[in-house]
């Protein structure tokens, strides 16, 4: 009797960032980053990269090959899109950031008050430097 062979299944989820070569270089390293901490960010990236996961580059963009669950890049396709849709959020963190110099840890106004409902531990931690001007001309609570 010949051997069976054996099929596996895999799954692959490409995405990449459109307008993507209209970009300067600064925002293109910029628009990767963001990329790649939206997906980083994915339970379901998470859970997969342990063991069932292989990631590609594509220069704008990537592809990941979920190699067990073939639902796991529809899921995880869902949870980035998510993520990028609160891109508010990520374009305050990066003023925020850009805001700060060397030894400065900096929050947004929204960050800290997290941190204050959290524990109350953190509050001593905390100074508000009030409000700040930052890209473009948007004001931003430090």
């Amino acid at each position: 009797m010949p051997t069976p062979q054996v099929y596996e299944n895999a799954s692959v989820l490409f995405m990449d960032i459109v307008s993507y070569s209209k970009q300067t270089v600064d925002q293109q390293v910029k628009l990767i980053s963001l990329l790649q901490s939206a997906v980083n960010q994915s339970a379901e990236f998470q859970r997969a990269n342990e063991t069932d996961l292989i990631k590609l580059p594509t220069g704008d963009g990537m592809a990941l090959v979920f190699t067990r669950d073939l639902v796991s890049p529809v899921r995880c396709a869902l949870e980035i899109a998510e993520a990028i849709q609160v891109g508010d959020g990520i374009n305050i963190a990066q003023r925020v950031m850009d805001s700060g110099d060397a030894g400065h840890i900096l929050l947004s106004s929204t960050m800290a008050e997290n941190l204050q409902r959290l524990s109350a531990d953190w509050p001593p931690c905390l100074k508000d430097l009030g409000m700040h001007e930052v890209k473009h001309g948007v004001q931003a609570h430090l």
